[in-house]
């Protein structure tokens, strides 16, 4: 009875302790799947986390490839532009009357126009210059002793280099220059339309009489265009107006070439009977010229500014 007693006490520690180990068991069971559970929600948040870095690194690959789609339209556009504007100024600065403005403005120019000074003052002033068939050893680079024939005036040098620019006919001397380039632009236009417009100019070679003291009859061996007097007063009336409609710049609207074009034509319709297209030539070549003095001002003054900061450093390099 006694053994069986202790029988039974020992089944049931045995049964006891078979039940603590499975409760730990579970108990570990449990733990175990709530961490994993743990590790389960961490990973989703980084998974989520990870989502939205990725969903951020998308939107932003998005946006870069926009811009880079941007910039090559832009570069494309900026090519187009600059090969328009390659072109546009190869037109401009290959145009031959755009040749006459820069060389009418350099010295060579200077010299003629201040010889002719010269020549109509001969009489009252002869000390301003000498013609050159009195000089023995004229500078053959000279452009004045190529066209001369003996008779043009070789300015005095004070004349040239001093008194030219204080003298009374300081502004007949920029007469002279606009009214010249205006005969041979205006000439020039003729010659555009020669066999469209005919009646616009005439060549020198075809007239019998022409003025000596024009420069173009000077510089023509008889191709060059002596315009109509309508066309040239119309340049004329142009010029004033298109100072006006640019002062001293380039008006920064659109169809500035229409809109001057307009401006002058209602003021000379009624007097002078100049085809649209010649005029708008007339216009655009005008428009063209002023861009190269702007340009050349431009450039002249940005050599100015690199040679004054260049002479900056210097002085503060050697101070």
């Amino acid at each position: 009875m006694e053994q069986s007693s202790i029988e039974l006490d020992t089944h049931e520690q045995t049964h006891n302790c078979e039940v603590i180990r499975l409760q730990e068991e579970k108990l570990n069971l449990q733990a175990g799947n709530n961490g994993l559970k743990l590790v389960c929600d961490f990973l989703k948040i980084e998974n989520n986390d990870l989502k939205e870095q990725n969903e951020e690194f998308k939107n932003k690959n998005e946006e870069l490839q926009n811009k880079c789609s941007t910039l090559e339209l832009e570069h494309k556009i900026m090519k187009k532009d600059i090969l328009k504007l390659n072109k546009k100024l190869h037109y401009v600065y290959g145009m031959p009357e755009i040749e006459l403005i820069r060389t009418i403005i350099t010295d060579e120019a200077l010299i003629y126009v201040a010889g002719y000074v010269a020549y109509r003052f001969r009489s009252k002033y002869s000390m301003l210059g000498t013609p050159t068939r009195e000089i023995p050893n004229t500078d053959p680079t000279h452009w004045i002793c190529h066209i001369s024939r003996g008779s043009l005036i070789y300015p005095l040098d004070e004349l040239l280099s001093t008194y030219v620019y204080e003298m009374p006919e300081n502004e007949l001397i920029r007469t002279i220059i606009t009214d010249e380039a205006l005969i041979y632009v205006a000439g020039y236009v003729a010659y555009r339309f020669r066999s469209k417009y005919p009646m616009l100019g005439t060549p020198t070679r075809e007239i019998p009489n022409t003025d000596p003291t024009h420069w173009i009859c000077h510089i023509s061996r008889g191709s060059l265009i002596y315009p109509l007097d309508e066309l040239l007063s119309s340049a004329r009336i142009l010029e004033k107006d298109f100072k006006s409609f640019h002062k001293d710049s380039l008006s920064d609207t659109n169809l500035i070439f229409v809109k001057v074009a307009s401006l002058v034509k209602r003021k000379i319709d009624d007097q002078f009977h100049i085809p649209d297209e010649a005029f708008l030539c007339l216009v655009r070549t005008r428009t063209y010229i002023r861009l190269r003095e702007l340009n050349k001002i431009r450039k002249d003054s940005y050599g100015k500014i690199r040679i004054a900061e260049r002479s900056a450093k210097a002085i503060k390099f050697y101070s």
